[in-house]
């Protein structure tokens, strides 16, 4: 899946992952992982969304890669044991 790029000051929230997780199974996004508040508000939000439809996720951060790439991707995807729940709702 191709990530999404986050813009400067925009985490997304709650709803807009919500939607990708019941859309295509599983959200992307890369972003600038400063400041650090930023994945903190993210990080947050991809559990409300995962409480918004009823199922617990899991939230990957990979990267920066030092002196090459300084931004991150985040990817926020059900929990295993959750995924059937999410294709079923």
């Amino acid at each position: 899946m191709e990530p999404l790029l986050g813009t400067a000051g925009k985490t997304p929230d709650a709803a807009e992952i919500a939607d990708g997780l019941s859309a295509r199974g599983e959200y992307v996004v890369r972003l600038d992982p400063l400041p650090t508040q930023q994945l903190v508000d993210l990080h947050w939000a991809a559990h409300r969304a995962g409480q918004l439809l009823g199922i617990k996720v899991r939230v990957y951060v990979q990267g920066p890669i030092r002196e090459i790439d300084p931004m991150v991707t985040i990817t926020i995807s059900p929990r295993r044991h959750d995924r059937s729940r999410l294709a079923a709702g």
